[in-house]
C-alpha cells in the first residue's frame, strides 16, 4: 500500500508488529524500518496489533538514513459507542 503526505494512515488486519514493514521516501531519499524492531528498541512491550485499535507511531528520519521512533500511542479506533439501559428480551 502507498500514502502520501506527513501524517498517512492505513487499516492493518491483527498481526505481529515484526510483519509490518515499511518505506518512507523524504526529499528523494528512502528510509527503509521494520515496525516490531522500531517497537522493541523503544522497549514498548508491543509484539501484535489487535483488532479494534488504533496505533499511532511518529518516526524521525535522521540524516545518517536511521528511522528511529519518536513516540507512539495505543488506543480504541473511532467511535466505540456505548450502551446503557438494561438488556431485555
Amino acid at each position: 500500500m502507498t500514502a502520501n503526505g506527513g501524517s498517512v494512515t492505513f487499516l492493518l488486519i491483527p498481526q505481529s508488529v515484526q510483519n509490518i514493514d515499511f518505506t518512507a521516501t523524504l526529499n528523494g531519499h528512502a528510509y527503509n524500518a521494520n515496525l516490531g524492531d522500531i517497537l522493541s528498541n523503544s522497549q514498548a512491550g508491543i509484539t501484535e496489533l489487535k483488532g479494534g485499535y488504533a496505533m499511532s507511531v511518529d518516526v524521525l528520519l535522521e540524516d545518517n538514513g536511521n528511522m528511529i521512533l519518536n513516540s507512539f500511542s495505543i488506543g480504541a479506533w473511532g467511535s466505540q459507542g456505548s450502551a446503557g439501559g438494561e438488556i431485555g428480551e
